[in-house]
């Protein structure tokens, strides 16, 4: 019984690190930062993204506003993930409580079916289990 009981525990520990993988691999991995790169900002404009001027100050702070809403809002996009996959652990760690719940009511229901299937044993205080004696008294032979 221990080792169906184990077995299950590894097939639904399986089952939820599948889930868990096709999960994080369905979302869009990201390009890598790089300067001249062209995304939409937070309010879904878009934002382009030009190589820094080094002598002129006011384009760098202006460059540099611009770089940091960019990463501001990917960061955002990043909290939003978490909460979803820490709702979605959340949701897993549930069902398997309430699975575990299932599979002991399970195992008690088999357990009382047999007991009242089986037949009752027979006491051994009123059988006589002693082994016959084998040898004679009376010599064979000469």
């Amino acid at each position: 019984m221990n080792l169906i009981i184990t077995l299950l525990i590894v097939f639904f520990t399986m089952l939820f690190l599948i889930k868990m993988f096709e999960f994080v691999s369905s979302r869009s991995t990201p390009a890598p930062y790089q300067e001249g790169m062209t995304n939409q900002d937070a309010s879904g404009g878009d934002t382009a993204y030009q190589a820094y001027a080094p002598n002129d100050a006011l384009i760098l702070s202006q460059q540099n506003a611009g770089n940091i809403q960019f990463l501001k809002s990917r960061v955002d996009n990043l909290d939003a993930a978490n909460a979803k996959f820490n709702q979605y652990v959340f949701d897993m760690s549930n069902n398997l409580t309430t699975l575990n719940d299932q599979v002991n009511t399970i195992i008690e229901q088999q357990a009382q079916y047999a007991q009242s299937v089986a037949p009752e044993p027979v006491p051994t205080s009123s059988m006589d289990l002693s082994m016959p004696s084998t040898s004679d008294s009376t010599p064979t032979g000469s």
